[in-house]
């Protein structure tokens, strides 16, 4: 018996997976069968597999676009099958909605695609549920008529030089187009219990930098009761644009150092960065992270310091740097 095809399959990075679960979500609410990676592809099941089922056996493939999809790159073949069953977009097989601002290269670039970033969710869910309508877009009542509007009149006075001005104040310009506030940038600790203490103390010297709204920052400590432990943690380390690695014996052997090789897949890619912080004494040698720049700025670790407070400010300089460089407009 052969089942049914899926009318959607929506394809996200894991940073994304909150999007992708709220568009799942909506479009089921509207009568559509979907099929996303978070609902069903259950443990013990085969994710090679059951990938390559969903993005050829759905009908259309939602791509959920941002910086981190298009560069993953266990996203590609999933939009690419889409892609190879409908080049010319006759079906509309591929169908991307950009969640975040980024900017379309290649292929992608030449789809017209659903737009949801920046949107409040009334108008997002609206737009969504418009853009996967393959009808044509004729509004059901007449658009009003062009011709025959006046102009605005415009007081307008002479200086003495014969040049002309407006007496009315200008227009004040429309709130997206203002320049946006600087976003505050997520700052996540990846550590162990044992050097919590090490922990805090930095926390405190990033204190201004919170003052002045510039970063954000998590950590384990900050899980509520009742949250899984492991998904909290992949939820921040998949969305923090800084993640500091505290660095120790203790460290190197928790499950901590597993954390750091998959925020080192973040630094391959291009979507974090990465700054270990070495606070005792380890060889670290050889490890994920050992070819990037560390703190302190001598490489020498933070309880090896005469005095600890200047060893965390050196390294919290270190990190406003990076802040900086991350705030700074385009």
């Amino acid at each position: 018996m052969q089942l049914s095809r899926k009318d959607f399959f929506v394809s996200y990075n894991k940073a994304d997976r909150y999007w992708g679960e709220w568009i799942a979500w909506q479009l089921e609410e509207a009568g559509f069968s979907v099929v996303i990676q978070a609902w069903d592809f259950r443990p013990g099941s085969n994710f090679i597999l059951e990938m390559q089922k969903a993005a050829t056996e759905a009908e259309r493939t939602i791509a959920v676009l941002s910086n981190g999809y298009l560069d993953a790159l266990y996203t590609q073949p999933e939009w690419a099958a889409a892609f190879v069953q409908d080049p010319t977009s006759k079906r509309g097989a591929l169908l991307p909605v950009r969640v975040r601002p980024c900017e379309l290269k290649g292929l992608l670039a030449a789809l017209i695609y659903i737009d949801l970033a920046e949107q409040e969710e009334a108008e997002a869910r609206q737009t969504l549920l418009e853009g996967i309508n393959r009808d044509r877009a004729k509004p059901k009542m007449a658009p009003a008529f062009p011709g025959g509007r006046k102009e605005p009149q415009t007081m307008v006075a002479r200086n003495s030089s014969g040049e002309t001005f407006s007496l009315l104040p200008e227009r004040p310009p429309f709130p997206k187009d203002l320049a946006p506030l600087t976003k505050a940038i997520e700052v996540f600790y990846v550590f162990v219990q044992e050097d919590e203490e090490l922990r805090a103390d930095l926390e405190k010297q990033l204190a201004l930098l919170r003052t002045l709204g510039l970063i954000t920052d998590w950590h384990s400590g900050k899980i509520c009761a009742g949250r899984e432990r492991k998904s909290e943690i992949e939820n921040h380390l998949y969305t923090a644009q800084i993640i500091l690695l505290l660095i120790s014996a203790h460290f190197m052997a928790s499950d901590s150092y597993d954390i750091a090789r998959q925020a080192m897949e973040r630094y391959e890619a291009g979507s974090a960065h990465v700054i270990p912080i070495i606070l005792r004494p380890v060889d670290w040698k050889d490890a994920p992270f050992d070819r990037l720049e560390v703190l302190p700025t001598n490489r020498k670790p933070v309880t090896s310091w005469t005095h600890r407070d200047e060893a965390f400010l050196d390294v919290a300089k270190g990190i406003r740097n990076v802040v900086e460089e991350l705030s700074a407009p385009p």
